[in-house]
C-alpha cells in the first residue's frame, strides 16, 4: 500500500454511491490499519527516483481524468521493483512495468 491507494479506499470505502453501506471516516482508517497488520501487506514509501519515470509514463498518452493517477502508480511500482496488481488493463501500455492483470 503507498500513500496514494490508501486514499484511494479512505475515498472509496466512505463514499455511499460506491458502497451500499459506507464506512464512516473513522472505521475507514481503522480498516487501513487492520490492512497493515497483515503479513501480506506492507506500506511502501515513495521511491526517491520517481519523478522522472512519472513524468515519461503520460507523454504519449491520450487525455483520461485518471491518467495521472495512473502514471504515479505505474511509475512507483516500477522505480520500487514491485508487480502491479491490477483489474485494469491499461497498466499493460506502461513500458517496463511488469504487471498482473486480476479477472
Amino acid at each position: 500500500m503507498c500513500r496514494m491507494t490508501q486514499q484511494g479506499f479512505l475515498r472509496l470505502s466512505t463514499n455511499p454511491k460506491a458502497m451500499n453501506i459506507p464506512l464512516t471516516h473513522a472505521q475507514a482508517w481503522k480498516a487501513c490499519e487492520r490492512f497493515l497488520t497483515e503479513d501480506r501487506i506492507e506500506y511502501a514509501e515513495e521511491p526517491p527516483e520517481i519523478a522522472s519515470q512519472w513524468k515519461a509514463y503520460p507523454k504519449n498518452a491520450k487525455f483520461s481524468p485518471k491518467i495521472w493517477n495512473d502514471a504515479y502508480l505505474a511509475a512507483f511500482a516500477k522505480k520500487s521493483a514491485m508487480t502491479m496488481l491490477t483489474f485494469d488493463k491499461g497498466f499493460t501500455a506502461y513500458k517496463g512495468l511488469e504487471a498482473h492483470i486480476l479477472s
